[in-house]
C-alpha cells in the first residue's frame, strides 16, 4: 500500500484493496458436543447430546438449550486455534476433548471441525494488510527462537529451573 492510500485509509476509514492481492483466509466451522459417560452424575448441568456451533465468530446454541459459563470458559480459549488450519503434527489437530472444569464432573466437550468458510480480511477488520515485503508490527517485535536443537525439558529439569536463585 502506498503512503497516499494509507493516508486515505486514516482519513476515510476504508481500507484500500491492493491491486491483484487476495486478502482471503479460511476458518473451520466447529461443533462442540457434550460427552457424558453413561450412569455418571453430571455436575455442570449438561446433557448428552447438548452442543453449540461456531461459524466464523458467531457462537450458536440450539433453541432452548444453554451451556454452563464454566464449561464455556474452559473451551473458549481453544476455539480460535481450532478454527485455524494446523499441521497434522500439532496437538491442536489431534486432541479434541476438553474436560469439564469441575473436577467432580466426568463430562467432556468434544470439538469437531465440520466445514470450512472463506473470509476476506477487508470484511472483518478496518486495519489494512501491510504492503508486500514489509513486516507487520508483530513480526518486527517477535523474537525468532530455534528450539529444534534443544532437548525437551524433563520434569526434574523444570524443578531445577524453578529452584535456581536469581543472579
Amino acid at each position: 500500500m502506498h503512503v497516499e492510500s494509507y493516508k486515505n485509509y486514516l482519513a476515510n476509514g476504508v481500507p484500500p484493496i491492493q491491486a491483484g492481492s487476495d486478502d482471503s483466509f479460511a476458518l473451520y466451522d466447529l461443533r462442540v458436543e457434550v460427552i457424558c459417560p453413561l450412569g455418571k452424575r453430571i455436575m455442570c448441568g449438561a446433557k448428552e447430546g447438548d452442543y453449540f456451533t461456531l461459524e466464523g465468530e458467531m457462537l450458536k446454541l440450539p433453541p432452548g438449550q444453554g451451556i454452563s459459563i464454566y464449561s464455556l470458559g474452559s473451551v473458549l480459549p481453544l476455539l480460535a486455534a481450532k478454527q485455524r488450519v494446523t499441521s497434522s503434527n500439532d496437538w491442536m489437530s489431534t486432541d479434541a476433548e476438553i474436560a469439564c472444569p469441575d473436577p467432580h464432573c466426568p463430562s467432556r466437550l468434544r470439538i469437531i471441525r465440520t466445514g470450512m468458510r472463506t473470509f476476506r480480511h477487508g470484511d472483518v477488520t478496518v486495519v489494512p494488510l501491510p504492503c508486500e515485503g514489509t513486516a507487520t508490527a508483530m513480526e518486527k517485535s517477535a523474537p525468532r527462537l530455534d528450539v529444534s536443537s534443544e532437548p525437551p525439558l524433563r520434569n526434574d529439569d523444570t524443578k531445577q529451573l524453578i529452584a535456581m536463585p536469581s543472579p
